[in-house]
């Protein structure tokens, strides 16, 4: 891809017109210049379409459809993309300004390439935690295999995607992990070490009904791509999405290992604990709490010194 390309910019909507206005501005205001924006009006029965419609813009195209679900109306965005190189938006997101910028100069993009930053999630306007994947390439592309952590501001080319089936259209979660796990062996993920989103954590989204859904969901994917797992991942694998009894199995068998020593023990946690630690981001928040901490000491002990010059 030429850095002065233009892309196509695909954003599904359903019954989000509460949050719809800024994601669609935040993508107006992108630096780089040279987008279509394809809003997709997935059957809402809000005020999604007075919404689109109030933006006077013409790189937007906007499309009313009736309600198929996300992965048929990513399919329908793609099909009607004018340009080879695709981004993803969803509906309730915000974008940083250099996003375009960030994604489409880290490298010189080929077309198996799947570009994705890192992703700040917020909650009304607190930032909860930073959400980031650390590691070589191989790690890294091990934990998007168990979990699928991709942020949602990924960039693909189009003729890539489709040419492998696209989303999943029957499954009613998850269409991102079926389609990382279908293409795993020829892609080629390229992680921006960048928080360049802004992930909206909804009331609806964190329900435990909904939680147990993805759950499922995503381990049937890893039923049907027959993906297997070794060492101490195979114990994550079960822990997460499976049977903890199958966990503690896994862990068994390497207790040496600090590691899947930690993961044996973590299995005991009674489970309405670990779905309050899962809801309620509880690690991931640790952690930003920590690096808030040992980031304001270090610009507090600079200022310290620089006022004893």
């Amino acid at each position: 891809m030429k850095f002065d390309d233009y892309i196509s910019v695909v954003l599904t909507a359903y019954n989000s017109s509460d949050y719809l206005r800024m994601p669609i501005q935040s993508i107006l205001n992108q630096t780089y210049r040279k987008f279509e924006l394809i809003v997709i009006n997935d059957g809402s029965i809000d005020d999604t379409e007075n919404i689109v419609k109030s933006f006077v813009d013409d790189r937007i195209k906007y499309f009313s459809i009736e309600h198929l679900g996300r992965g048929r109306a990513l399919n329908f965005g793609l099909k009607n993309a004018s340009y080879e190189w695709v981004a993803l938006m969803d509906s309730d997101d915000i974008a940083h300004p250099e996003r375009f910028i960030c994604e489409l100069t880290y490298k010189n993009l080929v077309y198996n390439d799947v570009v994705f930053p890192d992703a700040v999630y917020f909650k009304e306007c607190n930032i909860k935690f930073i959400s980031t994947i650390s590691g070589n390439y191989e790690s890294v592309k091990e934990i998007i295999r168990l979990h699928g952590h991709i942020c949602p501001g990924v960039i693909f080319n189009k003729d890539f995607i489709l040419a492998n089936g696209g989303f999943d259209e029957t499954l009613g979660n998850s269409e991102d992990y079926d389609l990382w796990m279908r293409i795993f062996e020829k892609v080629n993920f390229v992680h921006v070490n960048i928080p360049l989103m802004y992930v909206r954590m909804r009331k609806d989204s964190l329900s435990r009904e909904n939680y147990k859904k993805v759950k499922d969901t995503i381990y049937s994917i890893k039923r049907k791509y027959n993906i297997r797992y070794s060492g101490i991942s195979a114990g994550w694998n079960e822990f997460f999405y499976g049977s903890r009894k199958k966990s503690r199995i896994e862990f068994r068998k390497h207790l040496k290992n600090p590691k899947a020593a930690a993961g044996y023990l973590v299995s005991f946690i009674p489970e309405r604990m670990f779905n309050y630690i899962i809801d309620n981001k509880v690690v991931p928040r640790l952690k930003y709490l920590i690096y808030k901490l040992i980031f304001f000491r270090k610009h507090m002990k600079l200022l310290h010194n620089l006022k004893n010059l």
